[in-house]
């Protein structure tokens, strides 16, 4: 295609006419065959004519000679080039006159014998300045006017080529011999030459003096990408660090498996609802509550909804789900489900958008901080997006208190006066469950009643027969099929999990008269089913069977997390009196064995290879003593929730203690390198949920810019965590190690000295016993790093206050002077106050605590802190009774015991509920909700001289007693008695409410 000059000269950031003017001097006069080299000359046909004749006897010539001594101007050439390849047309207006001109002249000039070494020459001198030039365009060929200057000083090229071909031309016109006019005429020639490579020179100054302003150009331009880059790592460690802080659950894996449960064709239905399609296209924040009755589809219907939603995403919206699962106990926490919510917002967050403006109140090691700060946080992300897009199922499988929560939150979600963002919030719970309907009852509703899911279970079941047809051939039979289907769906009466337990018995029956008595018995609801299939496992292994059942299930009843296979399998062979592994009592590779003994009551995630209850009714059934779970031969299968964990403590403790792990060493790196495309992949590969939706999205909003090589290395270091490699290594050969590592501190929250045999082992396993991995959260790095932190600041700010400490010298900071023994103490003591256990309290120190108390609460403060009052009676108030100080029985109790005169009662009650808002970060709300479910109970025992106590805790958020009396008349406490304790606190005065 002919070249359009015009187009080049815009392409082109140099000027095109001289190169236009020089290419026409030189084509002038050119003979045909001249023309036609020029034209056809290329880097690889310079020094040779295209004939094949020419070609062989190529490397014997004397154009081999010419090649080496002018390959840097040819090289030179070839780099410019490379150089230009960004502007368009650049060969035919630029490169092809160079590459022409160069080949015609030297093809001339051989045919005038020696002079032709004398042009090799000139070209040679030229070349010998390229090199330089070669570098400069390597470095900076992007630069336009350093590519200019070059320019000019190859245009020299061509002028030059131009006068040998015009004085070559000139001596063969003549008459005289050419060697006489070559030898007359060269001096002249040879000082227009040096005139040229004068000029040459003057530009190959200018190309120098470009290139030093390039290079200029470049250092700034590498110091802003360094910055940029520090700034995109330190954005990454932030990430990084953030999502660490973050006590989240896999939620992830859960919408996995519901997914794998979730049956064809099912909940197509729901698209086509009218509130459903009200609720998605809303223009203002809504709600839309989903209710059903136990095992009518609800946790499926969620995970379907969350798909539907993931695909309508795009760059300004964002979907966070939850699903609380009773078989999963962190799961039915508020905390984690906030912290879940907000991980799966940040994760989605554009990386140029994480930054300290964030406010992240998440810190590794210290406990969640308080439902008010976590709301806020959530609510500044949400800023980020235009639709969020909110999916919780199962509320109602929260305790009131985090139910409570919850539904606080989206009430204020949906009343953020002018929000820049549109929140649509989906939740199911149990039709049963009142005060979730009534907190919800100004928003439309769905109701999965029989007639609304009637399709979906007729497929389901249809779908279940047709899968155990070849399992059972007797439903090959189009009459057993058809009264199977009319039965089960008659039956079912919206609940799909009733009609999966009924499909798996009749898929055992071995004849028709089977079928049909199963099918004339069917179970009236859940529990029956479930006591059935208990009682077909005792026909069929006896007591053995039941006592297996019941051992498996007890593990999964009080697992903190869904326990893997391999770990079930380990964990019922471990006797509490075991003092190393019998190895030769675990049945390895026969987990689906164990779990087929339980007769479908528990089932294993192919997901994930973890065991669960099949439905958290199940678990419900097992836990809940009732006639039902006691079989007729006596053996009851009754799980009590509170002597299982005491029994999985023990055998905890057992573990913990084998000689096994006495003479485990591991060695590793205190830190790991991560490049940032490695960290990005990591946070996408692992923390993203529905990342095949949302990594398109994602990748669109981040900068694309490719940052050059620099000095500094571009890598994230992150700390490996000792414990963590060496728990890996471990569980190679212990399968329950890292659960138990985990764990054991819940499953012994409720030991005491009583338990004799266990209490020494115990007692060794919290205070003294060394293992390979650091077991005990308290010494965890994160969490020391951060109580050293907080005493700190907490000292310097008491003893500069009360001038006990001079800031000229810190070194008699008290915190320094018994830094390890007060540390290791004080991080034992803020985190049992923060947990509760009831086990670790007796077990605490009395020194750390001791000059703690005389710091944080000097005696001008508290005078209750005098030698005999100022450690046993914190201790034995917190401990007293249950796994948890924080009741207001236990409230009640202990203040009335351990501090008898209304003075010591509130003075303790303030040091507890102090302590307990600087560790646990409880919001005020607790401690006034703990103060008023606290009076009646008070009220009932006699101890009126508490209620003054508990009511000056309660004036800080009723400011009147009209306020006080609606709020105890609500707990149930009758008028004349809410009057009474008002009465007496006002008597008392005490309190300073206003009529």
């Amino acid at each position: 295609m002919a070249t359009n000059i015009r187009d080049v000269r815009t392409a082109l950031p140099i000027p095109t006419e001289p190169w236009e003017t020089a290419k026409a001097r030189f084509l002038a006069g050119l003979t045909p065959a001249e023309l036609k080299n020029y034209e056809d000359a290329t880097p690889e046909n310079l020094f040779y004519d295209a004939s094949a004749a020419q070609k062989k006897h190529a490397s014997s010539s004397r154009s081999w000679i010419v090649q080496e001594r002018i390959t840097s101007l040819v090289q030179g050439i070839e780099e410019y080039g490379k150089a230009l390849d960004v502007f368009a047309n650049t060969s035919s207006l630029i490169l092809c006159p160079l590459w022409g001109s160069i080949r015609v002249v030297i093809q001339i000039a051989a045919e005038a014998g020696k002079f032709q070494e004398k042009v090799v020459d000139m070209l040679a001198q030229i070349g010998d300045i390229i090199p330089r030039f070669r570098i400069y365009q390597v470095l900076y060929g992007k630069h336009e006017r350093l590519l200019s200057a070059l320019t000019e000083a190859y245009l020299d090229v061509l002028r030059f080529c131009t006068d040998v071909k015009t004085f070559f031309q000139r001596a063969k016109r003549s008459l005289i011999p050419l060697s006489i006019v070559l030898q007359g005429s060269w001096s002249s020639f040879r000082q227009r030459f040096e005139n040229t490579m004068m000029k040459f020179r003057r530009h190959q100054k200018l190309v120098e003096k470009e290139a030093s302003l390039s290079h200029q150009i470049e250092a700034a331009k590498s110091r802003e990408l360094e910055l940029a880059q520090r700034m995109q790592n330190d954005r990454i460690r932030t990430r990084f660090n953030m999502l660490s802080a973050l006590r989240a659950v896999d939620y992830e894996i859960k919408h996995t498996k519901l997914l794998a449960a979730k049956h064809p064709g099912t909940n197509e239905w729901m698209k086509e609802h009218d509130r459903y399609k009200d609720w998605i296209a809303s223009p203002t924040s809504n709600c839309l509550p989903c209710y059903g009755i136990p095992g009518s589809g609800k946790s499926i219907l969620s995970a379907s909804i969350t798909s539907w939603l993931a695909e309508k995403l795009d760059a300004d919206s964002v979907l966070c789900y939850y699903y609380c699962d009773y078989t999963d106990i962190v799961s039915l926490d508020s905390s984690y489900l906030m912290a879940s919510l907000i991980k799966q917002l940040l994760v989605r967050l554009p990386l140029e958008r994480v930054d300290d403006s964030l406010n992240f109140p998440f810190q590794e090691g210290l406990p969640p901080p308080s439902m008010r700060a976590s709301r806020d946080c959530l609510i500044r992300l949400f800023q980020e997006f235009k639709i969020i897009y909110i999916v919780i199922d199962a509320i109602d499988e929260l305790v009131q208190e985090d139910q409570r929560h919850i539904l606080d939150l989206v009430t204020h979600l949906l009343n953020i006066p002018s929000p820049s963002f549109t929140i649509r919030i989906f939740l199911t719970s149990r039709s049963e469950d009142h005060s979730i309907r009534t907190a919800l009852r100004d928003h439309k509703s769905i109701n999965l009643s029989t007639t609304e899911v009637s399709g979906d279970i007729s497929g389901y079941i249809q779908g279940m027969v047709d899968s155990i047809k070849e399992d059972n051939p007797l439903l090959k039979n189009d009459n057993i099929k058809q009264n199977v289907l009319s039965a089960l769906v008659s039956g079912a009466q919206g609940m799909f999990l009733w009609a999966r337990f009924q499909v798996l018995e009749i898929a055992e029956a071995f004849s028709e008269s089977d079928i049909q008595e199963a099918l004339d018995n069917l179970p009236k609801d859940l529990g029956e089913t479930y006591m059935r299939i208990v009682q077909k496992a005792y026909r069929r292994g006896g007591t053995q069977r039941i006592e297996l059942i019941n051992k498996i299930c007890r593990w999964l009843a009080c697992a903190q997390r869904p326990l893997k296979i391999e770990e079930l399998e380990e964990a019922i062979a471990i006797e509490k009196t075991d003092t190393y592994l019998h190895r030769d009592r675990i049945a390895l590779g026969s987990g689906h064995r164990l779990v087929g003994a339980c007769g479908n009551l528990v089932t294993i995630h192919d997901a994930d290879g973890t065991v669960d209850f099949a439905h958290h009714t199940v678990k419900q059934f097992m836990c809940t003593k009732t006639l039902g779970n006691t079989l007729i031969h006596g053996v009851s299968i009754h799980i009590n929730t509170e002597s299982a964990h005491k029994e999985l403590g023990e055998i905890c403790v057992a573990y913990l203690s084998f000689s096994d792990f006495e003479t485990q060493i591991v060695k590793t790196p205190a830190q790991f390198e991560l490049g940032p495309k490695e960290a990005e992949a990591m946070i996408w590969n692992n923390n993203v949920p529905l990342r095949k939706y949302l990594k398109p999205i994602i990748s669109g909003r981040i900068s694309n810019k490719k940052s050059t090589e620099s000095q500094h290395s571009d890598s994230l270091y992150f700390p490996i965590p000792l414990e963590n490699k060496a728990l890996h290594e471990l569980q190679t050969h212990y399968a329950l190690l890292e659960y138990i590592a985990d764990f054991w501190f819940v499953h012994t929250a409720a030991f005491s000295r009583r338990n004799t045999n266990f209490w020494y082992n115990f007692k060794h396993l919290v205070l003294e016993r060394t293992l390979p991995f650091d077991f005990r959260p308290w010494t965890r790095l994160a969490y020391k790093s951060n109580v050293e932190a907080r005493l700190t600041n907490l000292y310097l700010e008491k003893l500069s206050r009360s001038r006990r400490w001079d800031k000229s010298h810190p070194s008699s900071n008290p915190l320094d002077a018994n830094r390890k023994w007060h540390l290791d103490g004080m991080c034992f003591y803020t985190w049992v106050i923060r947990e509760g256990y009831q086990s670790m309290f007796p077990l605490l120190k009395k020194e750390p605590l001791d000059e703690y108390l005389r710091v944080v609460y000097p005696w001008s403060e508290s005078g209750f802190l005098d030698s005999h009052i100022i450690f046993e009676p914190i201790t034995l108030a917190l401990a007293y009774k249950t796994s948890s100080f924080w009741a207001p029985l236990n409230i009640v109790s202990q203040l009335n015991v351990q501090a008898p005169s209304a003075t010591k009662t509130s003075q303790l009650l303030h040091f507890l509920w102090h302590e307990y808002r600087r560790w646990v970060e409880k919001e005020d709300e607790f401690f006034h909700s703990l103060a008023l479910e606290a009076i009646p109970i008070a009220f009932n025992m006699g101890y009126g001289k508490i209620y003054p106590v508990l009511m000056r805790h309660l004036e800080k958020y009723s400011r009147n007693v009209q306020d006080v009396f609606a709020q105890l008349k609500s707990l149930g406490m009758p008028d004349d008695a809410a009057r009474k304790v008002i009465l007496s606190a006002k008597s008392a005065k005490d309190v300073e409410w206003e009529s």
